[in-house]
């Protein structure tokens, strides 16, 4: 096999901001420059300073380790673009733009260069106001809320010319960054798709030694994976091979080998610590990273985190008295010193039904959770594929991208998911065709799609390294053997 591919026009322009934070990750991108597959390709690192408007995640010094291959030249020409900043804001103080007649419509006019502004700044303005949902909270926005909201619409229009300037000058034929939802990330993702630039988005996966790399521009619930069709692995067969692999790895998995988020070891007397009768039914539902990008940009007013909850409060203790909720919030949440989980801290002000019970932080084990329950539900998290592994009934709320796919209960509305959950209790074991059908997906998704990366060296190893040179060649299939 040769050693390097030919790609002499393949500029890659390196974005690094976010993504500083996540060490891991930026040491991988930025190893790929060493290894031979990429020696034909020109590599052009750009770490943006921080602004003045966004939340941020805490920049690592210049002479850490990590960033020692980014040439530290912050776009100090970001501050160039006044005219335009003060543009935008004399239309911004006028309607429909002022607080008073503020809607989603009227924001959705807002468009610069061919870019929605609010399109791209959506996601951040949830995380920095601890909005779950935007749609439901402009209609209430404040005073204050909106002149933050105003800062970030403000600076997206600088953030666009200094990235327009920033193509002219490298020419990059493709843009790497993280994760594609967070502020300075969806802006460059916008202006490079207007300029036919393909954008490659990295993140971490629920499995600690993969990464998502994926070639729509984002991650979450619209990278790669999630673009198969509900039909996709209806003919296909693991074989015995196969499917000991998965469990194999699945086991490890459940065992904390493979996690990236600190998880208590493993311990017997779950019920007993919950309080829970050995004749009683459980449902857990797993909740997402607070003001999660992925919920935000989908703007759902039915199903995300304090609606969902809420109801869910109110079916169990009226219409399913006999049964156990368990509320597992984002084991990262309570410990973060980005994001608070104000679910916790609203739950732990409301009183709560007898058959409910809130676990918040790492106190226990989530998969002893996944063992522990008959049914499950999520809205879109991760947490939700793993426990598919144990072939019990996942609800499904939101748009995951193991959801709508057969391998799960779809569930719309509010009186569906009663339906759902009373079906589901009363026969919590799946066909063995959904079983079928969940493995297949799952081990396509391990073993095919994801990117192996090394955790102890801290790069992609030769798989990976040959699936990311395969997606920027354009000349290969996304999936590895």
């Amino acid at each position: 096999m040769s050693t390097t591919l030919e790609t002499t026009t393949t500029r890659l322009l390196m974005l690094h901001s976010t993504c500083c934070y996540f060490h891991d990750t930026l040491h991988a991108v930025c190893e790929l420059e060493s290894h031979p597959l990429f020696s034909g390709f020109e590599f052009h690192h750009v770490l943006v300073a921080p602004g003045t408007c966004t939340y941020e995640y805490q920049l690592p010094s210049p002479n850490d380790v990590h960033c020692r291959k980014i040439n530290g030249k912050a776009l100090d020409y970001l501050r160039k673009f006044r005219g335009v900043v003060h543009l935008l804001e004399n239309i911004l103080q006028k309607p429909p733009f002022d607080s008073a007649s503020l809607t989603i419509e009227s924001l959705d006019t807002l468009i610069y260069k061919d870019i929605g502004l609010w399109a791209a700044v959506k996601p951040s303005v949830a995380a920095y106001l601890q909005w779950e949902n935007t749609a439901v909270r402009l209609r209430t926005v404040s005073g204050s809320e909106w002149n933050c909201i105003k800062e970030f619409l403000c600076a997206a229009a600088k953030y666009i010319d200094a990235y327009e300037t920033l193509l002219k000058q490298i020419k990059p034929t493709h843009c790497i960054l993280f994760n594609g939802y967070f502020y300075r990330e969806r802006v460059m993702v916008e202006v490079c798709r207007r300029h036919g630039v393909n954008v490659l988005a990295v993140e971490r996966s629920t499995f600690a030694d993969l990464k998502h790399v994926s070639q729509t521009g984002v991650v979450g619930n619209r990278n790669d994976w999630a673009l198969l069709g509900a039909d996709w692995g209806q003919t296909r067969r693991l074989n015995s091979l196969q499917k000991k692999q998965l469990d194999s790895f699945m086991r490890c998995k459940f065992s904390g080998v493979n996690n990236f988020i600190p998880q208590p070891i493993r311990t017997k007397g779950l019920r007993e610590r919950l309080r829970i009768g050995k004749s009683k039914k459980v449902v857990v539902f797993f909740g997402q990273v607070p003001h999660d990008s992925v919920l935000a940009i989908n703007d759902s007013e039915l199903w995300n985190m304090p609606r969902a909850v809420s109801h869910l409060l109110e079916l169990f203790a009226l219409k399913l008295p006999e049964v156990i909720l368990v509320i597992r919030l984002h084991p990262g949440g309570e410990v973060s010193s980005l994001r608070v989980d104000h679910m916790a801290t609203i739950l732990s002000k409301t009183k709560l039904p007898d058959n409910v019970r809130v676990i918040a932080g790492i106190s226990e084990n989530t998969h002893d959770l996944m063992k522990l329950a008959h049914v499950a539900m999520t809205v879109s998290s991760q947490a939700g594929l793993e426990f598919l592994w144990l072939h019990k009934p996942l609800i499904h709320l939101g748009d995951a991208y193991y959801g709508n796919k057969g391998l799960t209960w779809d569930v719309k509305t509010e009186a569906d998911l009663e339906a759902a959950l009373k079906l589901t209790l009363q026969c919590s074991t799946l066909s063995p065709l959904q079983c079928q059908r969940i493995d297949v997906f799952l081990f396509g998704l391990i073993f095919e799609y994801l990117v192996p990366f090394s955790r102890s060296k801290g790069v992609f190893t030769d798989a990976g390294c040959m699936m990311i040179a395969n997606m920027l060649s354009g000349r290969a299939r996304l999936f590895r053997s």
